[in-house]
């Protein structure tokens, strides 16, 4: 399967998935798991972005952060299809980008450099993980770019044994998947 059927399957299976108590339940174990995780209490820079409501809700995620003392970076589009983090603060206001994706309204600092990336994804393999994206290449650009850990936080809809789509050389693994538990 191409990324880009692929992508419309996995839009509507977690539109489905968004609509259940499944994902409410998936979203409260992802969020112990995060908060506890080893990669999380070591870095103080971590880069995030806020999602759409069939994603994995970061909002308390960036919450428990802000409270741990952690500097959060939400992910901001910049022309030319490149990314940069810039800093959030609780209370900052928001506004949806050209992809409906909320994001910083003011020009705070920017920190490419960051401890811990946590990548969103619409699918992501279980054995080398490797993502789908949204297909803006985004986040690929900017892991080839910057070296630093990453993280992806997936709910079951998100996760498949093997990556059933083509990889290409701009792709980039993440280094660690956390997914429920049971």
């Amino acid at each position: 399967m191409d990324k880009t059927e692929l992508r419309k399957m996995q839009l509507n299976r977690l539109q489905e998935f968004a609509k259940t108590t499944q994902k409410q339940r998936e979203e409260i174990n992802l969020f112990h798991q995060f908060v506890s995780h080893p990669k999380v209490k070591a870095s103080q820079n971590i880069g995030l972005t806020i999602g759409e409501d069939f994603e994995v809700d970061t909002l308390p995620l960036i919450e428990a952060l802000l409270e741990m003392n952690k500097s959060v970076y939400l992910a901001k589009v910049r022309p030319h299809k490149r990314m940069d983090f810039v800093a959030y603060h609780s209370g900052d206001q928001l506004v949806k980008s050209k992809f409906g994706v909320l994001e910083p309204n003011l020009d705070h600092p920017v920190k490419n450099q960051l401890d811990l990336v946590v990548t969103p994804c619409l699918a992501i393999s279980q054995n080398h993980h490797y993502r789908v994206g949204f297909g803006g290449g985004y986040f690929d650009r900017f892991l080839n770019q910057y070296q630093m850990q990453t993280l992806t936080l997936a709910l079951t809809p998100m996760i498949f044994e093997t990556a059933d789509w083509p990889i290409s050389m701009m792709d980039v693994p993440i280094d660690e998947l956390i997914i429920p538990s049971e």
